[in-house]
């Protein structure tokens, strides 16, 4: 048990199971504790101090695998003579003190247990109020109407790079993730107006909390099923010894993100990883840790020699080759001083790596012309040192440098005619640095209303770019279950490093003309409403504000090209200026309801709109403007046998909302000319019908003496409802083919942990 702030151990505090048998403990002067229970299973776990606010939290225990928490507290601002609690919070507070405005804090088991998770944080906030998936195939999502390439990603308190399988150069997603949830502990999503120490980022945040390993007992987790193999093993360096480590590796040869439309027995699909956490604590020295992922993943499909599967979908047609590395180590340190505060300094080295080669079948079924030949390789070695003090009860600063070294070799080739060769599209070699600062007051001002202003300063040294970014965010508690917020910042983020060397889009020349563009900027406004009720649920409403500047678009004003819509951002072929705009607004509404006697659920309504403005000044509907979204998700638990030695649960996830957006064909231009022309000035005017899907999830869960095992299945879209991706034109005849969304998939697993 740990003080939030000063990460301090927290001495006598209570901890309890309630309803249950098990006798309360106290934390010993380490802030440690151990719970005996004979019972199996979830339960709610309460943990409380006379200086400190009282913290619940859902717990799993298992016979196989001991139950390790770090709870950390929040401390009163002032001591009060008597505290009545009507409700319980619904969820915990988010892991980082100073997010307190449109930030939800999300567990291990939450990305274990929702059906279609798939153990992947990214796909668990599709239940989360404003998410959207871009796709079934990846991880992609849209948060509140942005791009998903505004998403930063963050692993203990450090930037990371793009931790998922299958991701292109410079974007946020991929196809899934490459940590396991068995390296995940309690983590936070920031979805809006986020705290001063996030930066180059505009859409939201996750950051990552790793889970230490046992460090006391040795334990061992073998997974298998329909995706492949995953191996975890955790414990101390040696008994006695404060340290620990948890190593996790993952190998799959199926073809899990089949592009809609394309036959599985043709295309070939692989990845695998490995991930660690070593903790090391000193005497005097502090804490420090070893932490690290390494992914690879590969892609592949041949052309199908059958001109009829081409007019069925056009990808028969193509060879295409996809390969992807991603790794990142990092070294750091945590200091507490005994004056209430800490340092914690960290160094990461990473780098990601992705080829992708495209190759066209002649109409004789033995030739091949080269399409597309890319290669992106980019390193970075990123310092960081972060200095949070408490300065008193009701005060705390949090002050931070984030120093960063680039280095990148790119090089794009593509097709341009078909009496041409490859066009160089981009090549280029080289170094920058991105430097970064913040600083973050949290004030507590009597024990209503909470302040946290802050600003963030970036600076970009590859054309001399900064930003400075004010951001403030406050509560106000109407009751002690309830709370008024606001918020506002301004956020800004880099181009994809490829867009600066992108080239002209002449033939067979190329040139950096865009390394002058400067940084994107999102204006955040967020105004909230919550309410704990009875039975640990809450109520939740956001209305927010997003304008966005400084976007990059054509500098043609025929042109409505906007890189708000640019999904995959590798380049871009043609001269950009900063004089677009966007706008995102919205209302979200959640009733959620933590575990309570097994049961839980989680419901949200989003209504929005999602707009930019390239350079013919006119206002368009984004790819992302789904215009509505409806979730939930819910689940139960059953003991089918005493002490929780057979828990049974059912999780099911439904989805509704607005249909994918296109721009539509011009389909005489189409027939006339051999390629796709599309009605630029309807740009994602259109709208497929709406996306409905329905996710279920069993598992049994046994516990035998000394092992527990998991046998689960996941049904994803459960109605086979075939939602629409895309559509294209047979350029001979223009008839219209449809491109579909995942079909019923079923995925099962079983799980041993000993």
């Amino acid at each position: 048990v740990r003080d939030r702030i000063p990460q301090a151990a927290v001495r006598d505090a209570r901890i309890d199971l309630p309803g249950q048998a098990s006798a309360p403990v106290r934390s010993d002067s380490a802030g440690e504790f151990r719970l005996q229970t004979a019972l199996s299973g979830k339960f709610t776990m309460r943990v409380s101090h006379s200086d400190f606010k009282t913290q619940t939290l859902e717990v799993a225990v298992s016979t196989g695998k001991e139950a390790v928490y770090i709870i950390e507290l929040e401390t009163l601002s002032a001591q009060l003579e008597n505290v009545d609690v009507s409700a319980g919070p619904a969820a915990p507070a988010p892991g980082n003190p100073m997010s307190i405005v449109s930030t939800r804090p999300f567990t291990v088991e939450e990305t274990r247990k929702y059906a279609a998770a798939a153990n992947d944080p990214a796909r668990m906030a599709l239940a989360f109020p404003g998410v959207v998936s871009t796709s079934d195939g990846n991880n992609g999502i849209s948060i509140r109407g942005n791009s998903p390439n505004g998403i930063l990603w963050r692993m203990e308190g450090v930037e990371i790079p793009n931790p998922n399988h299958f991701a292109q150069a410079n974007t946020s997603w991929g196809g899934i993730s490459i940590l396991s949830a068995q390296m995940l502990g309690n983590s936070d999503f920031s979805s809006g107006a986020f705290a001063a120490e996030y930066g180059n980022a505009t859409s939201g945040v996750f950051d990552l909390k790793l889970r230490k390993g046992n460090n006391e007992k040795y334990e061992h987790t073998v997974q298998a099923g329909s995706i492949g193999v995953d191996l975890s093993s955790e414990g101390p360096f040696r008994r006695g010894h404060p340290g620990s480590y948890l190593v996790n590796y993952r190998y799959s040869t199926l073809g899990l993100l089949a592009k809609a439309g394309i036959n599985l027995e043709t295309e070939k699909t692989n990845f695998q990883d490995f991930a660690h956490n070593l903790v090391i604590p000193t005497r005097k020295a502090g804490t420090f840790g070893i932490f690290g992922f390494y992914g690879h993943s590969t892609q592949s499909a041949e052309a199908v020699k059958d001109s009829l599967k081409w007019r069925e979908n056009l990808f028969f047609r193509f060879t295409e080759k996809f390969t992807g590395n991603t790794g990142a180590l990092c070294l750091n340190n945590t200091k507490l001083f005994s004056n209430q505060s800490y340092l914690k300094t960290a160094l990461v080295l990473s780098c990601h790596q992705t080829g992708f080669s495209r190759e066209k079948l002649g109409d004789d079924y033995l030739t091949y012309r080269r399409e597309n030949d890319e290669k992106y390789i980019q390193t970075k070695a990123t310092l960081s040192s972060v200095f949070t003090k408490r300065i008193s009860p009701a005060q705390a600063l949090r002050a931070g440098v984030i120093a960063s070294s680039l280095a990148f070799n790119l090089n794009h080739r593509e097709l341009e005619s078909d009496s041409a060769g490859l066009a160089q599209k981009i090549k280029a070699t080289g170094t920058t640095q991105l430097w970064q600062s913040f600083i973050q007051w949290r004030m507590q001002v009597g024990d209503k209303l909470t302040i946290t202003p802050g600003a963030h300063f970036m600076m970009l040294m590859l054309n001399g770019d900064n930003s400075l970014e004010p951001r403030l965010a406050a509560r106000y508690m109407l009751r002690p279950t309830m709370a008024l917020t606001m918020a506002f910042g301004m956020h800004s983020q880099t181009q994809p490093l490829a867009v600066y060397f992108s080239g002209n889009g002449q033939t067979g020349t190329f040139g950096f003309i865009n390394s002058h563009l400067r940084m994107s900027k999102a204006h955040h406004i967020v105004m909230g409403y919550s309410a704990n009720l009875r039975r640990r649920s809450a109520i939740k409403a956001e209305l927010y504000f997003q304008h966005l500047v400084r976007v990059p678009v054509s500098a043609d004003t025929s042109d409505n090209f906007s890189l708000i819509n640019n999904i995959n951002s590798a380049y871009v072929d043609r001269k950009l200026e900063n004089n677009g705009l966007g706008k995102n607004y919205g209302l979200e509404m959640s009733y959620e309801c933590a575990l309570d006697a097994g049961f839980y659920w989680l419901s949200s309504l989003s209504v929005f709109e999602s707009k930019y403005r390239p350079s013919d000044s006119r206002w368009y509907n984004s790819r992302y403007n789904a215009n509505y979204l409806f979730n939930l998700t819910t689940g139960r638990d059953w003991n089918l046998a005493a002490g929780g030695r057979n828990v049974l649960s059912a999780n099911v996830k439904l989805l509704y909302m607005g249909g994918t957006r296109y721009t539509p064909l011009d389909v005489a231009s189409t027939i006339k000319l051999g390629t796709p022309v599309y009605v630029e000035s309807r740009a994602f005017s259109e709208k497929y019908p709406d996306y409905y899907r329905i996710d279920l999830r069993l598992s049994l869960t046994t516990n035998y003496s000394r092992v527990t095992t998991l046998l689960a299945l996941d049904i994803q879209n459960l109605t086979d409802r075939k939602n629409i991706s895309g559509s294209f034109v047979d350029v001979k005849t223009g008839q219209l083919f449809y491109l579909f969304q995942n079909p019923l998939l079923p995925i099962i697993s079983y799980k041993v942990m000993f």
